[in-house]
């Protein structure tokens, strides 16, 4: 609005000025030229500024009150948010609760139902379980019960997801078993050697039945009937020892199918 009134007032100013030197010209609305004189000018742009004026005290109070307004909404508007996440903050820890009595309550049912055989509400209910939150009990449960079917790729599927989320011994072991009954042998070897390096037993004695260690030929040597050994493979060989008990005497090493 200031800036409205600023521009009227410029205008009028620079026609008022205009006037003083082209009175003629700028007293355009009257058709009678002796009435185009500069006190007409005078007259004419100092009432338009005087108008000007009133009218931009006039709406100095509306602005104002608009200002106001939109003050007020704003406030208004960052207290109602603000209650709002008070609000929130008030709720979660009652909505953490009632997950976790949830979630209880869906596991107890799970192990009831497994330990009278009934599997297929134990599975339900660990499901359920997941859902709320995921645990790596439950999908350690729901892996056995799948191992107990024999359905090997379910069962790897759920003991890697209870992986994800821990490194439990125990499950790493079942995980690392169920890769080697499915033929997945690089995969069963790679967990049980995580285990083997930190120290696991079980994991050591694993690691010997799967992956045991094996004996090649890498070549052949002369053995002298002293008990030494030679390099030579003809007339000569052995003979400050006792002459050649075998020609070819294989050179073992072990090595192990994975490292």
């Amino acid at each position: 609005m200031a800036e409205f009134f600023f521009f009227i007032t410029f205008l009028n100013l620079i026609l008022l000025i205009y006037g003083l030197f082209a009175p003629k010209k700028a007293v355009f609305w009257q058709s009678d030229p002796s009435k185009r004189t500069r006190k007409v000018v005078i007259k004419t742009y100092f009432w338009a500024m005087i108008l000007s004026f009133f009218v931009f005290v006039g709406a100095i109070p509306k602005e104002e009150s608009q200002q106001n307004q939109k003050t007020i909404s704003k406030a208004t508007a960052s207290e109602q948010k603000k209650a709002g996440d008070e609000e929130k903050v008030e709720k979660q820890p009652k909505t953490e609760k009632r997950d976790i009595d949830s979630l209880d309550i869906c596991i107890k049912n799970g192990d009831s139902a497994f330990y009278k055989n009934n599997f297929q509400d134990a599975m339900k209910n660990y499901e359920k379980s997941i859902k709320i939150k995921q645990n790596e009990y439950a999908y350690a449960k729901i892996a056995f019960i799948y191992s107990k079917q024999n359905l090997k790729t379910k069962t790897i599927e759920y003991l890697s997801e209870a992986r994800k989320i821990t490194n439990n011994d125990s499950i790493i072991i079942a995980l690392a078993k169920a890769y080697y009954n499915n033929g997945q042998k690089p995969e069963s070897l790679s967990e049980i050697k995580f285990l083997k390096q930190q120290g696991n037993k079980e994991a050591s004695q694993l690691w010997d039945l799967y992956n045991p260690e094996l004996t090649r030929v890498t070549g052949y040597i002369t053995r002298c009937c002293d008990g030494s050994t030679s390099m030579a493979t003809g007339r000569g060989a052995c003979s400050h020892h006792g002459g050649v008990c075998n020609w070819n005497e294989p050179i073992y090493v072990k090595y192990r199918e994975f490292e």
